[in-house]
């Protein structure tokens, strides 16, 4: 998995948990900062090795995240806060 495939991986979901619904693309692309054709090859990628799955055809918010697909987004962050903390004793 790419850096970039993770980061939209954590982004899709952070906004799936801070609203409720998953992201569409263009919500999804806008908040990475990138186009939507960039997006949708990291979510392609994504659903190939099962961190996503598709819900159904041409629908807006059709992606959901696997189990496979919260547990590493977990991981991912739980590392990333024990080196900023790791990094910052003093923030603690």
């Amino acid at each position: 998995m790419t850096d970039r495939q993770v980061e939209a991986l954590a982004r899709f979901a952070s906004l799936l948990d801070r609203d409720g619904y998953p992201p569409t693309l263009h919500e999804l692309a806008a908040s990475l900062g990138r186009s939507p054709t960039v997006v949708f090859g990291h979510l392609d990628a994504l659903v190939d090795d099962g961190y996503l799955a598709r819900l159904g055809p041409q629908k807006k918010r059709a992606l959901s995240l696997t189990p496979e697909g919260r547990a590493f987004v977990d991981t991912v962050l739980r590392i990333a806060a024990t080196r900023s903390h790791s990094t910052n004793p003093e923030e603690g």
